[in-house]
């Protein structure tokens, strides 16, 4: 995915090209089998919000042939449409905020909420030990979401800590704040 409107993402670009007509790419996140995850900014809003644009992730896909591209997309449509229709069954999985295709350059997009940082980021940046209650909270956490995608009718197959990743907000606020009470504790029983 090398065209001139990834070329230039990026804040020096005064007047930047817009993703489905809406989306300021700002930078890559990620980038995978079948296509690639970008921050973005919603430029579609009203004057009295502009202020606000809300920041995005936009997983970017490449029409291809083939079943897992087909899957991918089924997956992203019904989430979509759960959380329109029920929200509560979507907990622990990530809002998709807006979904299309673009023809003409044979892609797929889909929006969805900006999350924070993976599991892996976690235990890297603080050499953390979970206490038996963190990983009893984040195992339920995640069986939660896991059940919600099932009942999607999928089988999640690439678990891993790399792809866990924690919500902005509160959600991060309160890992924090699990954290440095964690990190006390050890800190003290150091201390004694």
């Amino acid at each position: 995915m090398s065209s001139c409107l990834y070329s230039k993402i990026g804040k020096a670009n005064p007047t930047p090209n817009l993703y489905a007509g809406r989306y300021h790419l700002r930078k890559e996140l990620g980038k995978g089998q079948y296509g690639m995850v970008f921050l973005a900014r919603d430029m579609q809003v009203g004057l009295e919000q502009m202020a606000r644009r809300k920041k995005v992730a936009i997983k970017i896909v490449k029409e291809i042939e083939g079943d897992d591209d087909e899957i991918e997309t089924e997956i992203f449509e019904k989430m979509y449409l759960r959380q329109r229709d029920a929200p509560l069954k979507c907990k622990g999985l990530p809002v998709v905020k807006d979904h299309g295709n673009l023809p003409e350059k044979r892609e797929k997009y889909f929006v969805m909420e900006r999350l924070g940082v993976s599991l892996v980021d976690i235990i890297k940046k603080t050499h953390l030990r979970f206490s038996y209650q963190q990983i009893i909270a984040l195992g339920c956490q995640l069986l939660t979401a896991l059940e919600n995608f099932h009942d999607l009718g999928y089988v999640h197959c690439d678990i891993k800590p790399d792809n866990i990743l924690f919500g902005l907000n509160k959600q991060k606020k309160i890992l924090k704040q699990r954290l440095s009470i964690f990190n006390k504790k050890q800190e003290e029983q150091k201390g004694e």
